[in-house]
């Protein structure tokens, strides 16, 4: 709860957003992404955007309230892929696809 290690880096407390090229960045601890959040996922032109939504589950309000979803994205002129998972499943997924070496960006809440 609250720490993230992501190749060997410990991250307290902070949520990370992990690209599809293996690198990653600290953002905004939120709840609730707008519609400019989701922009930005989407001009990163993923296939595949996953939200870890915390412990509990209470991050990642402002999609869809279903666990799969499909946004349609101008950018790739295609569908993405949303999931969205309670962190730790979300983090068993991600490695399961990076393992299969699809193009996805993970957004991790790691607290509530």
């Amino acid at each position: 709860y609250g720490l993230t290690v992501y190749k060997g880096v410990p991250i307290v407390f902070f949520d990370v957003m992990f690209f599809a090229d293996g690198s990653f960045r600290l953002v905004d601890k939120k709840h609730f992404f707008t519609s400019r959040d989701q922009a930005f996922f989407l001009r990163q032109e993923p296939d595949i955007l996953l939200i870890g939504t915390g412990s509990k589950g209470l991050g990642g309000d402002g999609f869809s309230q279903t666990t799969v979803d499909f946004l349609y994205n101008e950018h790739t002129r295609r569908g993405t892929q949303v999931i969205i998972l309670k962190t730790p499943e979300a983090c068993r997924v991600f490695n399961r696809l990076k393992r299969e070496r699809k193009n996805v960006v993970f957004v991790l809440h790691n607290t509530c």
